[in-house]
């Protein structure tokens, strides 16, 4: 049964929203591991159509299924490139065969067109049955170095088998889907990963918007819908560190936030679903509507939520929870860790893979809203990774002293510390795509614009998306702002919608405002 009460603490007032037992701590996930037995089983594993491994003469081709090694004999033969194994996902080098004789010849783009034509999806795995050029021919006994291969066991370095090759970091027309798939891949596979958010999200086509914009068209990325219950841009960062929380032996999650934050929110809802409790320390915010459906959704999900009013009492709080027992996993404010910002280097990779399918054009430009920064970074880096050369302009919603520029760059360099040697690191300056703007935050957070306000109604009007005024609606405000100065002229713009639009559940509890802290009730709009 959930219940409301209060409880006093030196830090400040607090309302728990459900009673949770605090267990024993255990190992949480560390970094480094990856040279543990099993890390990324298969990463980096060069296989070919005939199910084994071979050190001897090899060639690497690019082709749209990422460049798989084949034996110089099997290639002979017709037989298909890796066979479906995780470490089958290696773009090699484009280029030329390089057999045991040293000497460098063209490859045969006869045999690279038939291992295509046989293949069954991106990595053009084949398996008996499948109509590929591995069954032109009986495979030969290999049962012994496939014994061999296994006592070597897997080798952990997953950025040899997803080199960049210098021809594709350039036009846009050799973006390798299969690249970007499989640094998608590694990273799952390097860290803690759990999938909670519904995705590929889809891409939307919009013409009244890119009449409004003056640009050649226009876009939106669907992760309002990124999940079943609950969307928004958090589920993507959700997915590695409620992952990392569960990996650890933690049975709940403290977080941070504004009283209505959806951040909260989502980690709630998420935690919920892996059966993880949660409690979030909030600050005053202005009142907005939705600030009492967000409490009633904490209160049907039994979320325990502590009231403080200044960011000495958030401190206090934090130590004290993080102290009793250590049952508690931390999920920074906004869940914009690096870890957390894998999510969105995921969903850089992923808009590639749907411009490489011709679900849409490659950005010229994206935008975006912009707190605590772990979308923008992820975006930034994820879209290098992938070959885009889309740039961003990012709508800053929280002021320079809540998240000051120093520590979004520090963010950055930590993303990419973390990558290092998982997938391989871009040569560009981190956020060199990225325009913050700040003449749209307004008198400060949650507080609305007259621009954010207009631009919620017309997106509602002609795109019928909903949009907020504390995040989402400013960042729209930057993008039809410029689209009226004529900055998108023949440029193919996106939108990066970030706001959740899925409906509150049925059956709310309502919400007795008698004996609620202070801070809470003062950011509740009027009765």
């Amino acid at each position: 049964m959930v219940v409301a009460a209060f409880v006093g603490h030196a830090g400040g007032q607090s309302v728990v929203f459900s009673n949770l037992r605090f267990l024993r701590y255990s190992r949480a996930w560390r970094g480094g591991r990856r040279g543990d037995p099993g890390f990324q089983a298969g990463a980096g594993r060069r296989t070919c159509g005939c199910g084994t491994r071979r050190r001897g003469a090899r060639v690497r081709v690019r082709s749209g299924n990422g460049g798989f090694d084949r034996h110089r004999a099997c290639r002979a033969a017709g037989y298909g490139y890796g066979a479906g194994t995780p470490g089958a996902r290696s773009g090699g080098y484009a280029g030329h065969v390089r057999p045991a004789d040293g000497r460098v010849r063209p490859p045969d783009r006869s045999r690279v067109a038939e291992g295509q034509a046989g293949a069954g999806g991106h990595d053009g795995a084949h398996s008996a049955g499948d109509g590929g050029p591995a069954n032109l021919l009986p495979r030969p006994d290999r049962s012994h170095r496939r014994s061999r291969a296994a006592e070597r066991g897997p080798r952990p370095a997953a950025a040899a088998s997803i080199r960049l090759h210098p021809a594709e970091a350039g036009p846009i027309a050799l973006i390798s889907a299969s690249r970007a798939r499989a640094c998608r891949e590694a990273i799952r596979q390097g860290f803690p990963w759990r999938a909670i958010a519904d995705t590929p999200t889809p891409v939307d086509r919009h013409v009244s918007l890119a009449g409004e914009l003056g640009a050649r068209s226009a876009w939106i990325k669907r992760d309002d819908i990124s999940g079943v219950k609950h969307g928004g841009n958090k589920l993507r960062k959700l997915e590695f560190l409620l992952a990392d929380a569960l990996e650890g032996g933690y049975r709940g999650v403290l977080t941070y936030g504004a009283v209505g934050s959806n951040h909260i929110l989502s980690t709630a809802h998420a935690a919920r679903s892996l059966g993880l409790d949660c409690c979030g320390i909030v600050r005053p915010q202005p009142p907005t509507p939705y600030v009492e459906e967000t409490l009633r959704c904490h209160l049907l999900l039994g979320t325990r939520l502590v009231a403080v009013t200044d960011p000495e009492a958030t401190e206090r709080e934090r130590e004290r929870m993080l102290a009793e027992g250590g049952a508690w996993y931390e999920v920074p404010l906004g869940g914009s860790s690096a870890l957390g910002c894998l999510g969105y280097v995921c969903g850089a990779l992923e808009l590639a893979e749907q411009v490489k399918a011709g679900e849409c054009p490659a950005p010229d430009l994206i935008y975006l809203p912009c707190g605590s920064s772990g979308s923008t970074l992820g975006l930034d880096l994820g879209l290098s990774l992938a070959g885009l050369p889309t740039r961003m302009v990012a709508a800053r919603v929280v002021s320079e002293s809540m998240m000051p520029m120093s520590r979004v760059r520090s963010l950055a360099g930590q993303l990419r510390q973390l990558l290092d040697g998982v997938c391989p690191l871009p040569e560009d300056e981190p956020l060199s795509r990225v325009e913050f703007r700040t003449e749209f935050l307004g008198t400060g957070y949650a507080l609305p614009t007259d621009e954010a306000l207009a631009a919620i109604e017309f997106m509602k009007q002609e795109t019928n998306t909903q949009l907020e005024y504390t995040y989402s609606g400013k960042g729209a405000a930057a993008m039809l702002s410029d689209g009226r100065k004529g900055r998108h002229k023949d440029l193919n713009v996106l939108f990066w919608n970030t706001y959740n639009s899925r409906p509150a559940p049925a059956g709310l509890p309502p919400l007795i405002r008698e004996g609620l802290p202070e801070v809470i009730r003062a950011s509740l709009p009027p009765a």
